[in-house]
């Protein structure tokens, strides 16, 4: 293939893999603002419901009493408590335990013009309030579930009928057209309708697509870091959430990994909370650039501008702090053997600083160690200083030949500095420089006020 239609292919795969990542980022904002909403809408209910909630919680404890003596002794104890408020809670609702042959019922009685409205009393009423938070919740997961999923079938499917186009014999085998359509319609027309075929015929299962796309561009998700077994339970887990509720099924516990089983049953229901989901994005991420990157190594790894662009869509990872993502996609452009040294160095180092930020401290000080920059230009010198937390000698680095090789808004601006930024020696940057920002600098002194410089 000439290599001009090779770099138009990679320049159709850069605008898509930006479209994938858009929509991923869209996913998240739209997670972030609605989790916060049900958290907020949940606290609003438990408090203004605090005690109908208690009540309800009582009554179940004494419903699912083994002996009729604990079950009184549950009521009573209610009965003679003290509400959320620390008022009695007689003064709000009274519960009787009423004899029907072997078995206990419970009825309660509201009193009348008492301090708080009656349906924030009534237990029944609460329950029912509490419970449509929870549905507000299931519904919530099983959305953002369901729109991880589609947005990486949405984002393979480009890719494989990209890929089909590109090398048609890889996936068209023995393939039969009838021979009136060579008569009735242009050879062009025949093709798009054969792939789109193959791929809407191939996408029932993306999973099994992936690894067909894998096999025949001898590519491997996996090379680096494991990351197809974690996002295949996920697949897994929006099948559950889509068909049975959350609850495991012989269908789930087949198809993970074992690792994922442990202390699972038949019928449990899964606990899918914030900290789950917002992997699960991050893991489309992953899936979606580590994808991206396989296939421009292997079908146009000469080709900069597509290492050019995905770089610049890692580093908006970083510069936004998703530092889970930027740690893995920033691993991989750093381990790439066909780039050049000084564009692996700085993928390196953006690496170590997505590790630092998250904490992982013995990762990053082997990091550093093995960091060589004794031949490397200046800026790399300073970015190691950063890493390492030398901040006065980056301070006295960066004046040295300023402006160069960082201005004053880059050292405001890049993840590189978040940790000088910290330091008072930033602030003495930030003042003798003050004219080059856009901002006020703001200087505490004690027993003086406020300095606007």
């Amino acid at each position: 293939m000439k290599p001009e239609v090779r770099n138009r292919n990679s320049d159709i795969q850069i605008l898509e893999l930006q479209e994938a990542f858009l929509s991923i980022e869209s996913l998240e904002e739209y997670y972030s603002n609605s989790i916060l909403n049900v958290q907020k809408m949940k606290i609003q209910i438990e408090k203004e419901y605090q005690i109908g909630l208690l009540v309800d919680a009582e009554i179940k404890r004494a419903i699912d009493a083994k002996t009729k003596e604990e079950a009184i002794s549950i009521i009573n104890e209610l009965n003679n408590g003290i509400a959320p408020d620390d008022n009695p809670i007689s003064d709000y609702i009274v519960v009787e335990c009423i004899e029907a042959d072997e078995d206990l019922e419970f009825s309660y009685s509201i009193k009348k013009n008492a301090k708080v409205k009656s349906k924030y009393i009534d237990p029944q009423n609460a329950k029912r309030q509490y419970n449509k938070i929870k549905q507000y919740e299931s519904i919530l997961i099983s959305s953002t579930l369901s729109n991880v999923i589609i947005i990486f079938e949405q984002y393979l499917a480009k890719v494989y009928q990209g890929l089909i186009l590109i090398n048609p014999k890889k996936y068209f085998q023995n393939q039969k057209i009838e021979i009136a359509n060579i008569f009735n319609r242009s050879v062009r027309d025949i093709v798009i309708e054969c792939v789109n075929n193959e791929v809407e015929s191939n996408m029932f299962d993306s999973l099994k697509t992936l690894s067909l796309i894998s096999e025949r561009e001898s590519i491997n998700i996996n090379r680096f870091v494991n990351i197809l077994d974690e996002f295949e339970e996920i697949y897994y887990r929006r099948n559950l959430y889509t068909h049975n509720n959350g609850l495991t099924n012989h269908i789930y516990l087949s198809s993970i990994k074992d690792k994922y089983k442990k202390g699972l049953d038949i019928n449990q229901k899964l606990v899918t909370d914030d900290i789950y989901l917002r992997n699960a994005i991050n893991m489309l991420y992953k899936v979606v650039g580590t994808l991206f990157y396989e296939i421009q190594v292997t079908c146009n790894p000469k080709y900069e501008k597509w290492k050019d662009r995905f770089s610049e869509s890692v580093f908006e990872l970083l510069y936004k702090k998703n530092y889970d993502v930027a740690e893995h996609l920033y691993f991989i452009l750093s381990s790439c053997k066909q780039f050049c040294f000084r564009d692996k160095a700085m993928f390196r180092i953006n690496y170590i600083n997505a590790m630092k930020q998250q904490g992982k401290d013995a990762l990053v000080k082997k990091e550093i160690e093995a960091l060589d920059v004794s031949i490397a230009t200046e800026d790399y010198k300073i970015a190691k200083l950063c890493l390492e937390g030398r901040d006065a000698e980056v301070y006295e680095a960066l004046n040295k030949n300023y402006p160069e090789p960082y201005s004053a808004e880059t050292v405001r601006d890049w993840p590189l500095f978040i940790n000088f930024r910290e330091s008072e020696y930033y602030t003495k940057f930030a003042q003798e420089h003050a004219d080059e920002f856009d901002t006020f600098i703001y200087q505490f002194k004690e027993e003086e006020d406020l300095e606007v410089e």
